[in-house]
């Protein structure tokens, strides 16, 4: 009667290891699942900040670069209009390199 209830007794805290065991699985579980939907959150937001909107290739100045064409200025041409400063010496249309034999 006393190997029973001794072995009723160690079937019960097996079962309670298991039982916590499991709990801690689903807390890892919540946890990973949490932080996926963090990394989510904050690259959603980080991809419609402002500031990465301004370089983004569907902004609303997507357009820009079009007009400019259109208007026959190109990119480096409106960007040494732009700042004098910082403009860099023409460079050569082609560069040399060694023709193959």
């Amino acid at each position: 009667m006393l190997l029973l209830l001794l072995l009723l007794l160690l079937l019960l805290l097996l079962l309670l290891l298991l039982l916590l065991l499991l709990l801690l699985l689903l807390l890892l579980l919540w946890l990973v699942l949490l932080w996926l939907v963090l990394l989510w959150l904050v690259l959603v937001l980080a991809l419609l900040s402002p500031r990465t909107a301004r370089h983004a290739p569907f902004s609303r100045n997507a357009g820009e670069g079009a007009r400019r064409a259109d208007e026959g200025e190109s990119h480096a041409a409106a960007f040494k209009s732009a700042d004098p400063a910082a403009q860099t010496p023409d460079l050569p249309d082609r560069c040399n390199w060694p023709k193959a034999e």
